[in-house]
């Protein structure tokens, strides 16, 4: 609630409950603006959790894959070496 110039009480009570009136309606938005910005600290904050358990989730899927993968490579290359060794033998 602004006043303006005009609109200004001239008796000091009235003045006096008008400052009042501006300070509280000053503290109220303040309020509303800390617990926005906690809310958004809090939003954040899941976010970048959230993000670091996408990321992990990402690792264990395709590292695992990777793994796999490079193991059934070194299982095919001893497959395809054994039938050399047995060449060689006999």
């Amino acid at each position: 609630m602004t006043l303006k110039p005009d609109d200004l009480p001239s008796d000091l009570a009235s003045a006096l409950a008008a400052l009042r009136a501006e300070r509280e309606a000053r503290r109220q938005a303040e309020a509303v603006a800390a617990s926005a910005q906690a809310k958004l600290s809090d939003t954040e904050a899941l976010i970048a959790h959230l993000q670091l358990m996408i990321e992990k989730l990402k690792r264990e899927k395709y590292g695992q894959r990777s793994e796999r993968t490079a193991r059934l490579i070194e299982q095919m290359e001893l497959q395809l070496e054994d039938p050399r060794d047995r060449g060689e033998r006999g």
